[in-house]
């Protein structure tokens, strides 16, 4: 069994490849996502929302900066990086590529059973991001 922070950062690197059937395979049958705006409940759901940003972001990276774990949780801080250059969806449609790139830093709570991500929680300046792609 890896430690917590390992299995958030081979996840992580997942999300950065494209590798969407190794984010399924990655999460647990039941595993939940909660992120500022959506609410995911299955591996299915977590891909399709991890392929909003793979679609908008291609060059997507996330670096973790720290993490502390106890007890199969691990709480870290990351910084994701990404140039706007395809579309992104919104509940109003597909935003167009900006072209413009971010620097998000934010604070995640990642729940582990075995080698498997079974609970996600992510907390990060929503607006901020929004700015800095030039969209508020």
């Amino acid at each position: 069994m890896g430690s917590a922070s390992a299995v958030l950062t081979q996840y992580l690197g997942l999300i950065d490849a494209q590798d969407l059937d190794g984010v399924r395979a990655a999460v647990t049958a039941d595993a939940e996502t909660l992120a500022p705006g959506v609410e995911l409940h299955c591996p299915e759901a977590i891909a399709g929302w991890v392929n909003v940003f793979n679609r908008a972001f291609p060059d997507l990276h996330h670096e973790v900066r720290s993490a502390v774990e106890i007890d199969g949780t691990c709480c870290a801080e990351i910084r994701a990086t990404g140039t706007h250059t395809g579309p992104l969806a919104s509940p109003q449609g597909d935003i167009p590529p900006t072209g413009k790139s971010f620097v998000l830093n934010y604070a995640e709570v990642a729940r582990v059973e075995g080698d498997r991500l079974a609970s996600e929680h992510i907390y990060f300046d929503q607006l901020g991001f929004l700015q800095q792609l030039g969209l508020v």
